[in-house]
């Protein structure tokens, strides 16, 4: 079942937005992320991007209508110039990494950069100075005022930002749970090569179960990519137990 089809919310996008190619190609993508849990966890976390995006993306606005030079040399020009350097760019490049996280699923290969995490932290120090610096300055402009307020329900401690705190924390476990399954799928099938592919099918499951049994025998709890395992690899009963 497909994803529904979303829209940007109203109101025209500034030159500098979420949503280019990356992001709706991620959108697009969903669809084929097989993991019913993995796929709900990254597609609420692109929506609470693209809510986060709808107060954001008004002081981008803003902030392209007002270009040097127009932008006066004082507390209301540096402030316009860290909504658009700074809060902006920040954001989008969590809102793209997400989007590379998406559409390349489990992360499999992205680069050590793309940690979306370490954005969201980033994101909200920023936000964070631009609402108190804005409180602090005089001759600023209402409207800008008003913007900046928009902003200030994504700061930290606020429940925009608590969402995908949890929420990026969680998409994190299921990749790495995912990312060691992988890899101890190609260690299990590096260890069989060499028997026939019959073969290799029957005898993976009694490995996976062996595993299984000693994970229970240890009183331990079996490891979430164990499960991941069991899965993918056909099981049977061992003629040897």
């Amino acid at each position: 079942m497909s994803e529904p089809e979303r829209t940007p919310a109203e109101g025209e996008e500034p030159a500098a937005t979420i949503y280019g190619p990356a992001w709706l190609d991620a959108r697009e993508r969903m669809v084929w992320i097989e993991d019913e849990d993995a796929r709900a966890l990254l597609a609420l976390a692109m929506d609470l991007v693209e809510s986060g995006w709808d107060a954001v993306r008004g002081l981008q606005r803003w902030a392209e209508q007002h270009r040097e030079p127009d932008r006066p040399d004082d507390e209301y020009g540096a402030l316009l110039t860290f909504a658009e350097s700074e809060l902006q760019e920040v954001f989008r490049s969590m809102a793209f990494n997400l989007a590379d996280l998406v559409t390349g699923w489990p992360g499999l290969g992205l680069p050590p950069d793309n940690d979306i995490d370490a954005h969201r932290s980033e994101f909200g120090r920023y936000a964070t100075v631009l609402v108190l610096a804005t409180g602090a300055a005089v001759d600023v402009p209402d409207g800008f005022r008003a913007l900046v307020r928009q902003v200030a329900r994504l700061l930290p401690g606020g429940e925009w930002f608590n969402r995908v705190t949890e929420t990026f924390a969680a998409i994190q476990d299921v990749s790495n749970s995912e990312i060691t399954a992988d890899t101890a799928r190609q260690a299990v099938d590096f260890l069989l090569h060499g028997l026939p592919e019959s073969e290799r099918e029957r005898v993976s499951g009694f490995v996976v179960q062996d595993l299984e049994n000693r994970y229970e025998a240890a009183g331990e709890p079996p490891p979430p990519w164990l499960d991941l395992l069991k899965g993918f690899f056909a099981t049977g009963e061992n003629p040897d137990s």
